[in-house]
């Protein structure tokens, strides 16, 4: 099996994604002394489905949100692994991580759909945009601005 998408960190926390629907791990830095794996002192939680292929987690605000291949969006409390929500907005093929800020999370499929959410425990969806061109690179935000690199351009979208 091949690993795609990459783990992350926020404060005493590393989320862990495996590859291809199978698992996700959270350990526990300050915890994880000798042998960390499965089942390991350090483990936070763990569940046995749902990690997206090539997408990598995104935390923010207590909350981790996975963006699976087929545009599945999880959102688990960071704390518990309880998954809050699991649905689709918008059905189509992901490579981009999502990306977090201002309250808001950005996912992007590669038909172009920019598909931007409310941070939080609830699904709730406050835009879709379409761009010409698909989309597989992650986003980038900066100084109130969301960078979006298409197949053909890149876009620099906020205020000036």
């Amino acid at each position: 099996m091949r690993f795609v998408a990459s783990p992350v960190a926020h404060g005493d926390l590393v989320v862990i994604p495996t590859a291809k629907n199978r698992g996700v791990a959270a350990i526990k830095v300050s915890a994880a002394k000798g042998y960390i794996g499965a089942g390991g002192k350090g483990e936070a939680w763990r569940i046995d489905r749902g990690t997206p292929d090539v997408p990598s987690p995104v935390i923010y605000n207590n909350l981790v949100y996975l963006c699976r291949e087929n545009g599945t969006v999880t959102c688990l409390d960071a704390k518990t692994g309880e998954q809050l929500y699991s649905e689709s907005p918008h059905r189509q093929t992901y490579r981009a991580s999502p990306v977090a800020g201002d309250g808001k999370i950005y996912i992007t499929s590669r038909d172009g759909m920019v598909t931007v959410l409310q941070a939080g425990r609830e699904l709730k969806v406050l835009a879709k945009n379409k761009l010409a061109g698909g989309l597989t690179a992650s986003p980038a935000l900066s100084h109130g601005r969301i960078y979006l690199r298409t197949h053909e351009a890149l876009y620099a979208i906020g205020e000036k």
